[in-house]
């Protein structure tokens, strides 16, 4: 058993090495030009639906993202999944902790 939890530690540090290496070689070319982008997008979309420049209603937006998810509906299957094996991890870890019944005094 030994064996077997030596080839999934060494299986385990080779990817987290080439995620890293990965990650840090795409947030170093682009530095946090794609966030602040994003920040401004978000913040004038903000602006412009308070000022009343936008109509935005609840219904459409739901529908929208109704109709996203049910036309790429694997997609969505494939990261509802990712997400549950990621909180599944974080729990099991230890990261979060999980009590089912906490005691309240």
């Amino acid at each position: 058993m030994s064996f077997v939890a030596d080839i999934i530690g060494f299986i385990d540090a080779a990817v987290l090495n080439a995620a890293r290496d990965s990650f840090g070689a795409i947030s170093g070319s682009f530095g946090g030009v794609i966030t602040v982008m994003a920040t401004l997008l978000v913040v004038m979309f903000g602006v412009a639906v308070s000022m009343g420049i936008y109509a935005v209603r609840t219904g459409d937006v739901f529908q929208l993202v109704l109709r996203i998810a049910l036309r790429r509906r694997y997609l969505t299957l494939a990261g509802f999944t990712a997400i549950l094996i990621i909180l599944i991890a974080i729990i099991s870890g230890g990261h979060l902790k999980f009590i089912f019944f906490p005691r309240v005094i």
